[in-house]
């Protein structure tokens, strides 16, 4: 299979980016422009099914990996 080399924009911004910077600058301005009381809100922002394989939102005592 070929190497998908798309490129994606953020509305407003001039970088072009791939799929995995893109979702990582997503998040950061999630938490740039949010104010996170606790992890209630954001296990209810960011639900389990849409956080892929390794989740992003998960309590520190479940993360079986010190990478993620």
């Amino acid at each position: 299979m070929a190497k998908d080399l798309t490129k994606y924009r953020i509305k407003g911004t001039e970088k072009w980016l791939s799929k995995n910077r893109l979702v990582l600058d997503c998040v950061k301005q999630f938490f740039k422009d949010v104010y996170v009381g606790d992890n209630a809100y954001l296990q209810k922002t960011w639900p389990a099914d849409i956080q892929g394989g390794a989740g992003i939102i998960k309590p520190l005592s479940e993360v079986q990996n010190e990478r993620y």
